[in-house]
Order: C-alpha cells, then sequence, then structure tokens
C-alpha cells in the first residue's frame, strides 16, 4: 500500500515515513491562487475560448429536452440521470443531448416511482437507440439508482440536499449521502456515484438554480487534475518509475484546494467550475503534443503511442488554438495524454514543448477559425474527445481504482 503525506505549506516538505512506500503531495497555494485568478479573469471578460461558438456547459437548456419546464423534479431527474455518463467515455454535452433524444422517445424513463421496476435489458435497448453507449452498465445503474431514490428520498434528488445548507460542511454530509458503499443497507448511496459526482450534481442543481449556493470542490476529473499538475499547483514528489502519478489521494488534493481557492477568496464554486472545466476541454484538448494513437483494446495493456511533434501545418494550426492563446501558458510546464488516461489508466506529466516562434510570427485570433476539439483533426491524427468516444464507461480511472466500489 502507499502511504501520501501532503504538505500544506507552499514550500516546506513534509519527512517520509514508512520507508519506499511512502509518497509526498505538495500543495502551492501562492501559484493555485495566480492561475485561477488569471483564469478566474478571462472567464468573467468572457475572453477566448469562453467567447467561441459551442463552448458552453453540458446541461445548458438548448441541450435539454424542449417544453421541459425548469427547476422541477422531472428537470432535477434528468440532470441526475445524466450524470450516469460524466465519469469520461463521452463528452459531456454530447451525452445530455443524447439523453434528450431518450426523454423524447421515452418520457416515462424519467419516473423513478415507474422505471423502478422496469426490466435493465429493455432500458438497454432504448440507450442503444437514442445514440448512448454503455448500454447494459447505464441501464442496471439507472434502474437500481431509481429505486434507491424512491426509497430513501421520495423519488426526488432535490431532497438529498434538504437542509445541507445548515451544516459547517455541507460537501462532506453529501459525500455521506451520495458516494456508494459495499451493501444495500440504509442510506449505503448510489452504484457509480464518488466525490467528483457528488461535486457534478452539485454543481449542476446549484447553476440551475435548484438548490441554495454553498462552496464545494471541483468535479475532478483528467481536467481539472492535468490543469492542476501542469501549473504545478500540485506536485508529486518522488515519481515512481512508472511515471504515473494517478491516486485517489491527487484528486483528492485537488478538491482541497479549489474548495479551499472559492472559500477563501469570495469566488463562486459555480464560477470556478466553469471557467476550469470549459477551459482545460477546450484548450488542453486541442494541444497537439497531446495526441496519441490507440493500438488494438487490450485493456490496460493497450499501446498508447505519442503522435510525433513536427510542427507540420496541422499541428501549428491546433498550437495557435491552444497554447499561443492560453492566458496561463507563463505557468504551464507539463503536459498528459489523454489516452494513458482513459485507455491505460495512468497519469504521466511530459515536459510541454512549444511552438518555434518562427511558426507563430504575425499571429492573430482572427488569423484562424476556432474549431471545437472533437472537430479538430492534423493529417489523420487522434484528438481527446475522438478517444473518449471509444472508451468503456467503468474504465474510467476513478470508479476503477477509488477504494470504494462505484
Amino acid at each position: 500500500m502507499t502511504f501520501f503525506i501532503i504538505c500544506r505549506n507552499n514550500s516546506a516538505r513534509t519527512l517520509k515515513k514508512g520507508g519506499e512506500n511512502t509518497v509526498e503531495i505538495l500543495l502551492d497555494r501562492d501559484r493555485t491562487k495566480v492561475v485561477f485568478d488569471k483564469m478566474m479573469a478571462n472567464y468573467i471578460a468572457n475572453g477566448y475560448p469562453y467567447n467561441q461558438t459551442g463552448v458552453e456547459v453540458p446541461h445548458a437548456e438548448k441541450n435539454l429536452p424542449a417544453g421541459l419546464q425548469l427547476l422541477t423534479k422531472e428537470h432535477a431527474v434528468i440532470l441526475w440521470i445524466s450524470c450516469f455518463w460524466m465519469r469520461g467515455g463521452i463528452k459531456s454535452d454530447t451525452a445530455v443531448k443524447s439523453l434528450t433524444k431518450v426523454y423524447d422517445a421515452h418520457p416515462e424513463l424519467f419516473i423513478p416511482e415507474l422505471v423502478q421496476y422496469e426490466d435493465p435489458n429493455i432500458i438497454s435497448k432504448f440507450l442503444k437507440g437514442g445514440g448512448l453507449g454503455f448500454q447494459d452498465v447505464s441501464a442496471a445503474l439507472w434502474v437500481e439508482n431509481c429505486s434507491r431514490l424512491v426509497e430513501w428520498w421520495g423519488g426526488d434528488p432535490r431532497n438529498i440536499f434538504a437542509g445541507i445548507e445548515n451544516y459547517q460542511d455541507p460537501y462532506e454530509v453529501l459525500c455521506e449521502r451520495i458516494c456508494h458503499k459495499k451493501g444495500r443497507k440504509k442510506r449505503q448511496g448510489f452504484p457509480g456515484f464518488q466525490k467528483k459526482m457528488v461535486s457534478m450534481i452539485t454543481y449542476f442543481f446549484m447553476e440551475s438554480g435548484m438548490i441554495p449556493y454553498f462552496d464545494f470542490p471541483l468535479p475532478v476529473d483528467f481536467h481539472v487534475a492535468r490543469k492542476v499538475l501542469a501549473h504545478e499547483m500540485i506536485t508529486v514528489v518522488d515519481i515512481p518509475k512508472s511515471g504515473n502519478i494517478y491516486n485517489v489521494r491527487v484528486l483528492d488534493a485537488a478538491r482541497e484546494l479549489s474548495h479551499e481557492y472559492a472559500a477563501l477568496h469570495g469566488v463562486s464554486s459555480i464560477e470556478l467550475c466553469n471557467a476550469v472545466w470549459l477551459f482545460s476541454r477546450e484548450m488542453c484538448s486541442t494541444n497537439p503534443q497531446t495526441y496519441s494513437t490507440v493500438g488494438k483494446r487490450n485493456g490496460r495493456k493497450t499501446v498508447v503511442t505519442p503522435v510525433p511533434l513536427t510542427w507540420n501545418e496541422g499541428q501549428v494550426k491546433a498550437e495557435k488554438r491552444s497554447c499561443a492563446m492560453c492566458v496561463v501558458s507563463d505557468t504551464c510546464k507539463y503536459i498528459a495524454r489523454p489516452a494513458l488516461y482513459y485507455v491505460r489508466g495512468e497519469l504521466i506529466l511530459e515536459e510541454r514543448k512549444t511552438c518555434p516562434v518562427t511558426c507563430l510570427d504575425g499571429f492573430a485570433l482572427g488569423d484562424i477559425d476556432y474549431v471545437r476539439p472533437e472537430k479538430a483533426k492534423s493529417n489523420g491524427e487522434m484528438v481527446e474527445e475522438e478517444l473518449l468516444n471509444i472508451v468503456p464507461l467503468f474504465e474510467s480511472v476513478e470508479t476503477a481504482t477509488e477504494p470504494t466500489t462505484g
């Protein structure tokens, strides 16, 4: 077993305990404030890429069923169920749009009191018809979680948040109510939900205006983790020989930093979520250095090969859409390949390389047309969001490796 010591001072290093099986994590709060402050200022000013077409939160009203009455139980159930697809493997906004197709064809599936008795095999077929993957696993989650929702919370996910604002640490109470534990005893949480999903459903409900505001951590996924690591807001000391620094403790450290930043500096956790999540998804996903090709699927042993960085025309264009327009590029030191994370379960940092200045001479935003990451290709290279669409839901790293079963 590996033990993590988290150092809470910006410069001091804690002493190792426990020999070779101890790993040290350093949290740099000064760097965190510098980076998050810049990102928040850019977000509030509606700078690049937030001002580009299609850069929006997944649960935007335009992605939901037409005619849906907002702020209702029905609205809440749709957002709750959408979390089943918020763990990697599919773009979040694509998942919500596809779920809307299922709702339009079978609205009865979104009534927990009815669907708790439904055959998961039938739901699986409906999901396939709506263009959603991972049908069998998601259908089983759908039925079981709706059953628990009815039994414990009156069939309305908003009830999980009842009185939560009265607690000193609402997020920790929500983790107790939502995070799945083994067994099916009273209040043992929901399969598929761990700490990231607690933040995710809190974000969805709060941003939609369903629940009162309180500070909460970012939904820490690959997008957020690579941001805090790339800028050395978090540093893992004595990296293992494999280079893989993924561990639930790293994710916990990222949650701690984001939660603390919002609380100490009077920043809205909702706006911080929007700023960090959208920025990493739209910008870092386009960085040509992160491109990889994926070999024949063989579980965690699948071969992932980096695409050579030659600064060809396509790669230079991708650089202009990403790092060359980044407001925090001055502190960005590393990149992490999404294919390694989603396919092999590895979070490995590589030193970030910058495009030769001569390639960017005279560059301005008006020189290019913005292209969403899922459509950005160069000479047939795969980009992150294409990789996500071929990764099974329960191969997502957090679910596969957290101590408690999701």
